[in-house]
């Protein structure tokens, strides 16, 4: 399991590397204007509208598939893949056409505030984007297919591509001076990025057939599995929606940009490391609940957490100590002014915690999965979103955009909170003796680590210019923390340290 983690972090940090580049484009050729803005929003509404049953869809495929290959045989298993893939086209076709005929009200679902050259600029996007849901669809998939026969490479790979080509759109667009090469770029940039998937499942030994029947046994089971995921791994796309519908009327313009931004650095150190464990560990933790091993379940649960710990502590740390200056590096250039990295920064600093309640809240969703029960993480969906939406209408009164971005992080770390208490329960009992632990040693090697680059950040202002500046303060945190834990001998420092090794020496 940490090996195939630690591998799907470095295509993961690619990926993201080449999310940034797409975001620093924007930012350079249209700043926080208006079509930033209505890109932005338009880019999003398609994945949003669809995730919810996509990723429903991909999390309730693997249990669903493993018990049916053990039961019932590997044809069976692949004629139920197929009759999916067959029905989620159809779904897509009728959220297609909905999302063509509605555009409008759709969109001020996600921008209220949107009126005037916003809104038509969104409208347009937002017409040419609706055509992705169906690669988005199919590849709900192909994704649980391919994880499910370990192949994790190819799914984690298509970030890199989708951003690739948008970034070839938006250099397009901006050259030619034509939004049309934005948005057609835009699509195919989110189409072509699952065109490897039917290839790399056909090479773990899928053939697709044109089979399509409603009433099959699985296809109803998966339904009622999947319907209260779809609920609950929508939370962050819900709290999404809350946030830029509410930016859009705090801040007339710019805000939906400011947020998404300081959002896209937050999903970098959620996509590396919270997705990355999560996905590695879900088939294990199905087979595991198939065969009732609950014990190894509740050891794969506590060394997933402390592997996630391990990261997301210094992350959570360095992206709140070097907020504004980290905006600055990746941002801070052509249209995207002064200001726009201020409020960035601000806002980022306000959403780095909740990395933390992300991290807890997607393991342990994972782990009710694994027994079947997709009711407790729905239910507990729905009390953060509620939680979000309460919290960020408050706090938005009395700091404005930093306000939405607080209101998440609380929302987010509560229902952590809520969902583990009941999976305590539900386990009849949870030891976090050796977790406590070990976050207590990762938390104040953090606050070491946070301490030692922020000093030397102060101490060489002015000597050098500020992005280098930043670079060096770093590596130098990096290597600090780097020393720290392993002074401090947590287990999973140890025992990363010597999977490294033994690939170098087998290379």
């Amino acid at each position: 399991m940490k090996k195939t983690a630690i591998v799907l972090m470095v295509i993961t940090i690619l990926s993201k590397v080449m999310g940034f580049a797409r975001e620093m484009s924007l930012g350079y050729f249209y700043g926080t204007g208006a079509i930033t803005d209505a890109f932005l929003i338009a880019f999003t509404i398609p994945g949003v509208l669809f995730n919810f049953v996509s990723n429903g869809v991909t999390t309730g495929y693997i249990p669903m598939f493993t018990r049916i290959e053990s039961e019932e045989g590997r044809e069976k298993a692949h004629r139920f893949t197929a009759n999916l893939t067959n029905i989620l086209l159809i779904i897509a076709l009728i959220v297609c056409v909905i999302g063509l005929v509605f555009t409008e009200p759709i969109v001020h679902i996600f921008a209220a505030g949107y009126t005037g050259e916003r809104l038509q600029y969104t409208v347009y996007f937002t017409r040419f984007m609706m055509f992705s849901v169906f690669a988005i669809g199919t590849s709900s998939v192909f994704r649980g297919y391919l994880n499910q026969h370990g192949s994790f490479v190819v799914p984690a790979s298509t970030g890199f591509i989708m951003n690739f080509f948008t970034i070839g759109a938006i250099i397009l667009s901006a050259r030619f001076h034509n939004l049309r090469y934005l948005a057609i770029g835009g699509v195919a940039a989110q189409i072509i990025q699952y065109i490897a998937f039917p290839a790399a499942a056909k090479k773990s030994g899928y053939t697709h057939s044109a089979v399509l029947d409603f009433s099959d046994k699985h296809v109803r089971a998966i339904v009622m599995l999947a319907l209260p995921i779809i609920v609950g791994v929508a939370v962050q796309d819900i709290n999404r929606i809350v946030d830029n519908s509410l930016a859009s009327i705090i801040m007339e313009e710019g805000g939906v940009t400011i947020l998404t931004f300081a959002n896209r650095m937050v999903g970098f150190v959620s996509g590396i490391v919270i997705i990355s464990i999560t996905t590695a560990i879900y088939p294990t933790l199905s087979r595991l609940a198939n065969q009732r091993k609950i014990t190894e379940m509740k050891d794969t649960f506590r060394q997933s957490m402390s592997m996630m710990n391990l990261l997301v502590f210094p992350a959570v740390t360095g992206l709140m100590i070097f907020s504004t200056p980290i905006v600055n590096l990746l941002f801070g250039r052509g249209k995207f002014g002064p200001e726009a990295v201020v409020l960035t920064g601000s806002a980022l600093t306000f959403y780095a915690p909740s990395l933390l309640g992300m991290s807890i809240r997607e393991v342990l969703a994972r782990m009710f999965y694994s027994l079947r029960d997709t009711r407790t993480p729905a239910v507990n969906a729905v009390i953060t979103v509620i939680l979000n939406i309460t919290f960020s209408v408050a706090l938005s009164f009395f700091i404005g955009l930093n306000g939405l971005a607080l209101g998440t992080t609380i929302a987010t770390i509560l229902g952590a909170v809520l969902l583990f208490y009941v999976l305590r329960v539900r386990l009849r009992g949870l030891s976090l003796t050796r977790l406590i632990g070990s976050t207590v040693k990762i938390l104040v090697a953090s606050v070491l680590m946070g301490l030692a680059g922020y000093a030397f950040y102060r101490f060489m202002a002015g000597s050098i210019g500020d992005n280098l500046r930043l670079l060096l303060s770093i590596v130098i945190s990096a290597g600090v923390y780097g020393v720290l834990i392993l002074l401090l001998r947590v287990e999973e420092a140890r025992q990363m340290l010597d999977l490294v090794q033994a690939r170098i020496r087998r290379k």
